[in-house]
């Protein structure tokens, strides 16, 4: 069996995005009394936390919980 190798972003590259998007959150809901900011559990948390960090509004952290079943729903 033979694995795709997948190369890792930069930390700097994936620190500048979260900034990037940080900003442009704080400008489109400037005028929001605040946001919730909703991640999906557990992938989510590290990302998140240093999203809602960047972001210069009131932020609520909540998170969902999904599961697979394949095609059942």
């Amino acid at each position: 069996m033979s694995y795709k190798v997948i190369p890792f972003l930069p930390q700097e590259r994936i620190q500048r995005a979260v900034r990037n998007l940080g900003r442009v959150i704080t400008e489109e809901f400037a005028d929001s009394e605040k946001i919730v900011a909703v991640g999906v559990l557990r992938g989510c948390v590290i990302f998140l936390a240093d999203l809602v960090r960047q972001i210069n509004l009131p932020v609520e952290i909540d998170f969902v919980e999904v599961s697979s079943y394949g095609n059942s729903m």
